[in-house]
This record gives structure tokens, C-alpha cells and sequence, in this order.
């Protein structure tokens, strides 16, 4: 499972590539990176994951073909940096895949037609933070959605991927990336609107043991999401909680 580096034209945002044919999974060797005391920022991607995880430590599926990486940068204490995310890689496909229909599932999921094509996981590490982000690209038609076949590559979309984030933001001097640093999540709460299910949209919230049904009033200004439940608004950040819609 040795790595290699290629010269790659990556923004500089995305920091030193390290490539991988097979791996346990990208963010436990970003973990490995910064445990050798590898300077931030840095982007391990690899071709096939055997052991892939997503939120609440559920199994990743990672076959060959597929696009899995992980971005260690600074670390950002912030609770949306997953919209964030989820709104330059939405805005990635858009361009690849022109007239593609893809919507962010807060807070950390890409679908289409309410299949799951991409997962974000973010996590802290010793002061670092590490954004793994898998998307199906692989041929697995009878069990999994995968976006559309096309003239991209794999490096194509992670390449496009760091452009988005790194290049001016609208009519904005900064980045989506520079921007969210100095100004919070506020200032993308329409553009995350824009690129989410409707707002009505019944959908249940489910803490632990505990679920809480409603429907879809909008995101807050600090990333969390807002639930209309019998006439009252409840607030969840996304922490230990996920979402299921009503189709």
C-alpha cells in the first residue's frame, strides 16, 4: 500500500499530493501524515479504500474506480464547515456534469433524486482538520448511484474541487474558503438553500434512540438546521445528528 507523489496542477490550497493504489482509508493516513509531523496543508487520494468510514463510523464502500480523498488543512472551529464543503463540491459536479441535478442533504451528503452519491467527513486531529470526501464514480449500477459517465477523470473532479474553493467566491475579493474563515457560514446560507431539498419537505431527525419529525424551515446562519415540528422551530446542529426525508 506504498504511496507515490506526482506533479500535479493543483491550486495551492490543496498542499502536498500523495497518491495511494490501496489504503485503509485516506483519513486514517492523513492521521498517520501528521503523526510523522507532516506540515498542513496536504491531500491523500486513493485509488480503492478496504476500510472507508463515514459518519458514526459506518463502513464506506470504497471500490476501485470510486473517488476518495482527504484534505488536512488548519483547523476551523466551526460546526458547518461540512455545508461549506458540501457547497463547493455540489457547485464541482454542476461544472463537470453540466445540467446535472445534484443536492446537498445536510450536513454532510450529496444526492441525486434522493440517492446518496458523495459522503463528507470532517474531523479534528491534533489541531489540524481533516475533510474526507468519497464520491461514487465507480460502475455499480444494480447496487449503488454513481454519477453520470463523462469526459472526466477522478483528478479532473478533486482538481476542480480545490479550484472552487479556492478561486474569488461570486463578486466576492475571497474564496468560498477565505470567506467562510472571516465571516462564518452566514454569508452562504442562500447559496446552501439553493442547493438543498425544498423548504416543506418532511423530513425526521434523529438523534440516538430519539426522532423528531417535522418539516424543512431552512439552515441558520450558524450552519444548523431548522425544523418546523407542530407550528414550533427547533434548532439542530449536526454534531451527533442526522436526517432521513420522507419520499
Amino acid at each position: 500500500m506504498g504511496s507515490c507523489k506526482r506533479q500535479m496542477i493543483f491550486p495551492d490550497i490543496a498542499g502536498e499530493i500523495f497518491y495511494f493504489s490501496k489504503i485503509d482509508s485516506t483519513q486514517a493516513e492523513a492521521k498517520r501524515k501528521l503523526d510523522d509531523a507532516i506540515s498542513v496543508p496536504f491531500t491523500i487520494i486513493a485509488d480503492t479504500q478496504i476500510a472507508g468510514v463515514g459518519r458514526f463510523e459506518r463502513k464506506w464502500y470504497s471500490p476501485n474506480g470510486g473517488t476518495y480523498f482527504t484534505w488536512a488543512t488548519d483547523y476551523l472551529d466551526n460546526p458547518a464547515v461540512s455545508l461549506i464543503i458540501g457547497i463547493a463540491l455540489a457547485n464541482t459536479l454542476k461544472k463537470l456534469i453540466p445540467g446535472y441535478d445534484v443536492s446537498i442533504k445536510w450536513p454532510n451528503d450529496l444526492i441525486h433524486h434522493n440517492d446518496k452519491i458523495a459522503g463528507i467527513l470532517v474531523e479534528k486531529y491534533d489541531n489540524s482538520l481533516l475533510i474526507g470526501i468519497g464520491i461514487n464514480t465507480f460502475d455499480d449500477k444494480d447496487n449503488y448511484k454513481s454519477i453520470p459517465a463523462g469526459e472526466w477523470t477522478r483528478d479532473e473532479i478533486i482538481s476542480t474541487f480545490f479550484h472552487t474553493l479556492s478561486s474569488p467566491w461570486k463578486n466576492s475579493d475571497f474564496s468560498i474558503w477565505e470567506s467562510f474563515f472571516l465571516y462564518g457560514f452566514e454569508p452562504f446560507v442562500h447559496d446552501f438553500m439553493e442547493l438543498t431539498f425544498p423548504q416543506g419537505t418532511e423530513i425526521d431527525v434523529i438523534q440516538g434512540k430519539q426522532v423528531t419529525t417535522g418539516r424543512f424551515h431552512r439552515v441558520g446562519v450558524n450552519g444548523e438546521i431548522m425544523l418546523n415540528s407542530d407550528g414550533e422551530i427547533l434548532r439542530f446542529l449536526s454534531g451527533e445528528v442526522s436526517i432521513k426525508l420522507h419520499t
